[in-house]
């Protein structure tokens, strides 16, 4: 096999640079986050720890869902949004039916991610789904699990509004780590029945 001279050299050092960069970059947020959520009696440590990761990710919008079984609603119950975008939370994403959107519910019950490039591409029983996150303006999103007693009750979620994104294997995987340091403060809001603010 034919190869350039020192293409596969120049690949492998991009690759290796990406890489690099991508750890520092996940170290530093990952020490920002824990950083806050040690800080005694501080107030909206979560949000605070949403603020960080709009951040990290280059984001519109971050927020986290939480739903029980007893309930037949889910609401988000923490959302933080970029300069000029516009918040629903107060307004319509709030006791949302669950049956009305079964399609995420079961997604995130199974434990499953939820990642979409392009919104006109969710698939056809998503149309629900697809329906809010339009009227939200949303192009892509990537919504992962959030296990409480090895059960997914909540998600915590990533949005784009100002252009489409392609999210990486890379993207998922910073944003379980981080998650599972979140989770924590979550799981302490929930102990304090302090989950809705």
């Amino acid at each position: 096999m034919l190869k350039a001279k020192g293409s596969s050299v120049n690949v492998e050092n991009t690759y290796k640079n990406r890489m690099l960069t991508n750890a520092v970059a996940l170290r530093k947020t990952f020490s920002d986050v824990l950083a806050l959520l040690m800080k005694p009696g501080q107030k909206d440590l979560i949000d605070q720890s949403l603020l960080v990761l709009l951040q990290f990710f280059n984001v519109d919008r971050v927020y986290i869902g939480h739903f029980e079984e007893e309930k037949p609603t889910f609401t988000f119950t923490h959302e933080v949004t970029d300069e000029g975008i516009i918040s629903m939370r107060e307004d319509i994403l709030t006791e949302m039916p669950k049956k009305d959107f079964p399609w995420w519910i079961k997604t995130i019950q199974e434990g499953k991610d939820i990642i979409v490039d392009d919104v006109d591409e969710m698939p056809a029983e998503a149309i629900a789904e697809q329906n809010i996150v339009r009227v939200q303006n949303i192009v892509s999103l990537l919504a992962i699990p959030i296990f409480h007693e090895g059960i997914a009750n909540s998600f915590i979620g990533l949005d784009c509004v100002k252009e489409k994104r392609k999210w990486t294997a890379l993207d998922i995987e910073n944003l379980r780590i981080l998650t599972d340091i979140i989770s924590i403060a979550i799981e302490r809001e929930m102990a304090h029945g302090m989950m809705e603010h």
